[in-house]
């Protein structure tokens, strides 16, 4: 898997959690004005790349506790992309080798799509480092 395809599956992950926890907190799809549907695109730019604002409006959505299993994907989907970022390929690899280690090992209960990402990365290891 090229990085492209890692980071969208990352993405996609994201996504699911994100809907997931609206249905859950709301009952509901997500419409204009909830905090998660107002926060879909933001959360899907890299950190470096958010407006002080952008990143203001994210953290204020994310730190509530109904909300803490989107930030844990957020903040591994910014792990991901980061360590492809790394200037230095050999660290970049030894961040993404930590992360797919720690994530198929240790994701608490109510993640289900990350212990799948975990097992998805786990499994494609040799295409992915």
């Amino acid at each position: 898997m090229d990085p492209f395809h890692v980071v969208a599956l990352a993405g996609t992950k994201l996504d699911l959690i994100r809907q997931r926890i609206q249905q859950q907190t709301l009952g509901r799809r997500g419409h204009t004005g909830d905090p998660l549907y107002g926060i879909r695109r933001i959360a899907r730019t890299r950190l470096q790349l958010l407006s002080p604002r952008q990143y203001t409006r994210l953290t204020e959505v994310l730190d509530g506790d109904d909300h803490l299993a989107v930030k844990v994907a957020w903040l591994i989907y910014q792990k991901i992309i980061a360590a492809y970022a790394d200037p230095n390929r050999r660290h970049g690899k030894k961040a993404m080798t930590r992360l797919i280690e720690s994530i198929r090992r240790g994701v608490p209960a109510g993640l289900e799509e990350i212990a799948q990402l975990g097992r998805t990365l786990s499994r494609r290891r040799a295409d992915i480092l």
